[in-house]
């Protein structure tokens, strides 16, 4: 898995529980960017997910291992 940085571009799909979102119960398939680099053994990112139950720009904790890093070239 690529090095997540502040700024960087993800994606998240799964189910908000396999996702570790608190607060929804819906399935997930949006961008993210990462707001705070994670520690080393960190399990959870924090990101502001670009669309989720319709809501846009929700700034929450997810499950590190379910987060697919983005190249934007």
């Amino acid at each position: 898995m690529g090095k997540l940085q502040k700024g960087s571009k993800v994606r998240l799909s799964g189910d908000s529980a396999d996702l570790w979102i608190a607060d929804y119960n819906v399935r997930v398939d949006s961008l993210a960017t990462v707001e705070e680099e994670p520690r080393k053994y960190a399990k959870k990112v924090l990101v502001t997910i670009d669309t989720i139950d319709g809501e846009g720009n929700v700034l929450a904790f997810v499950r590190r291992s379910r987060v697919i890093p983005v190249e934007v070239n």
